[in-house]
């Protein structure tokens, strides 16, 4: 049962979330958006491939989905959405409106991050 009372919850989900939530937030504040991209679409490699293994381990008939999907998902849907931003932000610098855009979409990073922190606890 892949619930909160188990003891490799922390290990499990918190530890590398939080991790996550952090490089790919803080990853907005690189000057190369070539890396940026990089560490967000390999932390959502990463995600994609941590869903599939749990998937494989839980049983396939259960009353109730277990929490730890729904927070794994919607990590995987922030991160998606961290994605889009990091290529609009590359457009822009090649059209040279970066100061506004950069702003918007490092203001949007902060939030998606502050989401990150609702569905940990």
């Amino acid at each position: 049962q892949l619930e909160r009372h188990a003891p490799y919850y922390v290990a499990v989900v918190l530890c590398p979330a939080l991790l996550c939530a952090a490089l790919s937030s803080l990853a907005f504040l690189h000057p190369n958006t070539r890396i940026v991209l990089f560490i967000i679409s390999s932390h959502l490699i990463l995600l994609v491939i941590f869903i599939i293994s749990v998937l494989k381990t839980l049983p396939t008939n259960f009353k109730k989905r277990p929490r730890i999907l729904d927070f794994w998902i919607n990590e995987v849907a922030i991160t998606s959405i961290q994605l889009f931003v990091c290529i609009v932000m590359i457009f822009a610098r090649k059209q040279r409106e970066v100061k506004k855009i950069s702003a918007v979409m490092s203001l949007i990073s902060i939030i998606l991050a502050n989401l990150r922190w609702i569905f940990v606890a």
